[in-house]
């Protein structure tokens, strides 16, 4: 019989392969079996379909076996305390550093003969990141802030090796109904660190107190009900201990691993796990990998809550602001001021934190002031309001947040500076949808010097077309990771609802279209993620440790509006004559056109194009409420041909 990888076999006179691998030695051992290997035909001569089919057998076969091995296994655990109590009538010694350091060896023999086989569960070494001491830091204060009478249910799922710890609770929790466990229980025990032992869990430790030893004394000797904050304390400094092994075997395995260059196909047979050892090492990594996540959930909480504690409330700012405005001016003027914050709310909300408001935020409300009807509360829509009143909107809300500044309120001053529009015949331009020739032109258009735009040739390329097929604002492009980038039901789209945008309507998901997907833009994006880069159009970033006071896209706006747009041979001078104003933005109204020309519903334009509430979509509306599909607004996504 030839040997082959992956288990597969070939008899001499069979055109077909064999799956062979070997029986658990335990197995072998409770059912007397002689022989030491399984082998069975795959019925395929296939040799791709042959490795494919083993792959998947094995671990079936493992799985198979498992809950068995495990049930014999904490059959065995019973036995060994049973006869400990018998020998020692004060119960178990109980000393879960020792039953670390002995799982730690097991465990680093098992995974060293696993890498050594090459086998897939070694990869969760590399998706491990780097635990750093703060890491085992920050779980130590979250599991101190668990420490509750409620209990410690939720925090064992993060154990990778439950029996031992567990078969001691009951002991332990008997324990803490004791008149000895009042007496050593110390008033501040639970703010103890975790990495030192309370009095009450030494005594414990030294003596054992067996739940039969306990049970010994006189009944009189019993609290009601054992102490819960005691035993969730319990539970979480044995978490602690086991996090901070499974990060060192973690590391051992890894500098093991990255040294180990030779794989032995008999050494590991001879040697194979068992699958109660495959799965308990299986389960280690995955519990370690669980106790990062929480870390990860935990640190962005604790930031959250942070945040919320020296958040800097809009409505709260604005009310104070108002009462130093109503004893400064006249009544006017407070009126005036009065209807500019309630446009604010309707755009960001009365409780948005001004802390975080920057240049960008103040850009989109001017953008948002460009397209607001006069008289638009009042259900008017014939024309946009004036240059005058948008520069008086601009100006008061500078007022405040310059107010709230030299007030020590916020970090920033005014972050609508130099945003006013000159008054002058061109303040009437409106702007228009590009041409199906300048179409054509932009999604051919190569620079036609070396040096135009030679440092950003990739984002140059991708900025129009995703602007064309998306409708995204200029400053959204900018700012996309390879994480915006997701999948759902099979339909490729951009998520841009965990974004630090500037209106809560922005936030939404837009379906990629598929000339994009056809361009290339998702292996694009998925070779920048193969990479380990995090933003999906970086050469706008490369130098600069800040964004500039109009976005990262600066440089975009700066290429697309001064060359781009003269080598296409669209005259903006000319076209400003006649009241047109042409840019980037004017991708955006593109889109809006197409898709009002195919007839689309209002609605779900509004969700893929995430307009505020006053932008000039002139569909009629819908309950705020509603949720579309993924292949709805897929759909009409692909309503846009050009």
């Amino acid at each position: 019989m030839n040997r082959l990888s992956h288990y597969l076999y070939k008899y001499p006179h069979s055109k077909n392969f064999y799956f062979r691998v070997r029986i658990p030695n335990q197995i072998i051992k409770h059912f007397s079996l002689e022989n030491q290997f399984f082998i069975g035909s795959l019925n395929t001569s296939d040799l791709n379909v042959a490795q494919r089919l083993a792959l998947l057998i094995k671990p079936l076969l493992f799985r198979e076996s498992i809950m068995w091995d495990y049930s014999e296994a904490m059959d065995m655990v019973r036995e060994i305390r049973e006869a400990q109590a018998k020998e020692d009538m004060q119960g178990d010694k109980w000393d879960f550093r020792n039953y670390l350091k002995e799982r730690f060896k097991q465990y680093l023999s098992w995974g060293k003969q696993a890498i050594a086989a090459e086998m897939s569960v070694t990869e969760s070494l590399d998706e491990l990141p780097q635990i750093t001491p703060q890491d085992i830091s920050t779980f130590q204060e979250y599991l101190q802030s668990n420490i509750t009478p409620q209990g410690f249910d939720g925090n064992t799922e993060l154990l990778a090796q439950k029996g031992y710890l567990l078969s001691f609770l009951d002991d332990y929790a008997a324990f803490t109904r004791t008149n000895e466990f009042r007496r050593a229980k110390q008033p501040s025990d639970s703010q103890l660190s975790l990495t030192q032992a309370t009095a009450a869990e030494k005594l414990f430790s030294e003596f054992g107190y067996g739940e039969s030893y306990v049970k010994a004394f006189p009944l009189e000797v019993y609290t009601d009900e054992p102490d819960g904050e005691a035993l969730a304390r319990f539970v979480a400094r044995h978490l602690s201990l086991e996090f901070s092994f499974k990060q060192s075997l973690a590391k051992q395995l890894k500098e093991y691993k990255q040294s180990f260059d030779c794989f032995s196909e008999e050494a590991f047979e001879r040697e194979s796990l068992s699958p109660t050892q495959m799965q308990s090492f299986s389960e280690m990594f995955e519990t370690l990998k669980e106790t990062l996540s929480t870390i990860k959930d935990f640190k962005a909480e604790q930031a959250a809550k942070k945040e919320a504690e020296e958040a800097v409330q809009l409505s709260e700012m604005a009310k104070l602001f108002m009462v130093e405005k109503a004893k400064s001016t006249q009544a006017d003027t407070v009126r005036q001021y009065e209807i500019a914050f309630e446009y604010l709310y309707s755009l960001i909300g009365e409780d948005c934190n001004i802390l975080n408001f920057d240049r960008e935020q103040a850009v989109e409300i001017k953008e948002s002031l460009l397209s607001k009807y006069a008289n638009g509360e009042k259900g008017r829509k014939q024309e946009t309001i004036a240059v005058a009143t948008l520069n008086k909107y601009l100006s008061n809300y500078g007022a405040f947040f310059n107010w709230c500044y030299q007030h020590k309120k916020i970090n920033k001053g005014n972050q609508f500076m130099k945003l006013s529009i000159k008054e002058t015949d061109k303040n009437t331009a409106s702007r228009r949808s590009y041409t199906q020739s300048e179409i054509n032109k932009i999604m051919a258009y190569e620079p036609l010097k070396k040096s135009e735009a030679k440092t950003i040739r990739d984002d140059i390329y991708w900025f129009p077309k995703v602007a064309l097929y998306t409708g995204m604002r200029l400053n959204e492009i900018a700012a996309l990771t390879v994480d915006d980038f997701q999948i759902e039901k099979g339909i490729h789209f951009i998520n841009l609802t965990d974004k630090k945008l500037k209106t809560e309507s922005s936030r939404r998901v837009v379906p990629v279209h598929s000339k994009l997907i056809e361009l290339g833009l998702i292996k694009f994006v998925e070779e920048k993620r193969n990479k380990g880069e995090e933003i999906v159009f970086s050469q706008i970033r490369v130098g600069k440790t800040e964004k500039k006071r109009d976005g990262w896209a600066e440089p975009i706006s700066r290429w697309f509006n001064r060359t781009a747009l003269r080598n296409m041979g669209v005259d903006k001078d000319q076209e400003a004559q006649q009241g047109i104003m042409i840019d980037f933005h004017c991708f955006r109204t593109t889109f809006i056109s197409r898709l009002k020309f195919k007839g689309c519903d209002g609605y779900m334009v509004k969700q893929v194009v995430g307009h505020m509430k006053s932008d000039n979509v002139t569909f009629e509306r819908y309950g705020k409420n509603t949720s579309t599909h993924m292949e709805a607004l897929k759909e009409l996504v692909e309503q846009v041909d050009y």
